[in-house]
């Protein structure tokens, strides 16, 4: 039925069978063998502690039309999790600070982010945004540019007190853009406002580098005419001897301009 659920709570290895009409999954106890090929839930995922997916043995495809919640282990292997419209938006929730492979967003409705991800290859977004709170949303060190057609429909929204991180490789300089922006709740509505960095560095220890957003005038800023409405937050860590170049993108209008 559409909220169902099925558990798997074998203590020991379980083979998950493959299906495409889940609604809700639980993981409790012992390792979940993935099967191959495609695995659907229209409701939500839950990993409880002590229970491991493994996606690692068949690299399957995972589509999730409500939350993904893990207290547990999640081995994506090299297959790909979509979160998919089920007629809200998607959470991603949990004890525990999950690794992911690829992630792919296709919901109108967005994805929330309630724990501190990680990402090591892809990021898609293919329709809505992703709200990461005020949580932290890391992108490994070989991860690949955010995929998609970027915009305003199309974001990682980064103003709620919480921050995107770029895991640094031990290239002498590499550059990232972060496709961010500011949420509908804000005073002027959602804004695209995507963020470039350069960074060069002579040593790198656990080093990233991490931005947000201010959809509001810089508190340092004294002019009272004339002024971005607007302000990026850039820092970073573990990084010797660190230069970058900044590029960040403002819309030319009363949204962003006074």
């Amino acid at each position: 039925g559409a909220s169902s659920l099925i558990e798997y709570n074998a203590s020991s290895t379980q083979v998950v069978s493959a299906r495409t009409d889940y609604a809700n999954v639980t993981f409790t106890g012992g390792s979940k063998t993935m099967p191959t090929g495609t695995t659907t839930l229209s409701k939500t995922l839950t990993i409880n502690t002590g229970a491991t997916y493994n996606g690692t043995t068949n690299n399957p495809v995972l589509n999730i039309g409500g939350d993904f919640s893990n207290s547990g282990t999640f081995n994506q292997g090299t297959g790909l999790l979509t979160f998919t419209n089920g007629g809200t938006a998607n959470t991603i929730l949990g004890a525990t600070a999950t690794t992911f492979s690829s992630v792919t967003l296709n919901n109108s409705n967005g994805l929330l982010l309630n724990t501190d991800a990680t990402i090591n290859t892809t990021l898609t977004l293919t329709s809505g945004k992703f709200d990461i709170g005020s949580k932290i949303l890391t992108f490994g060190p070989t991860a690949n540019a955010v995929a998609g057609t970027l915009n305003t429909s199309n974001m990682i929204i980064a103003d709620g007190g919480g921050e995107v991180r770029k895991s640094a490789t031990s290239n002498a300089s590499a550059t990232y853009t972060f496709p961010i922006g500011d949420g509908i709740s804000s005073a002027d509505g959602a804004d695209f406002s995507p963020i470039s960095l350069t960074v060069t560095g002579s040593a790198y220890s656990s080093a990233y580098v991490s931005v947000s957003l201010n959809d509001s005038k810089h508190p340092n800023n004294s002019s009272t005419t004339n002024y971005l409405t607007r302000y990026w937050k850039v820092s970073q860590s573990g990084i010797t001897g660190c230069t970058a170049t900044v590029t960040g993108t403002y819309i030319n209008a009363v949204s962003d301009v006074a």
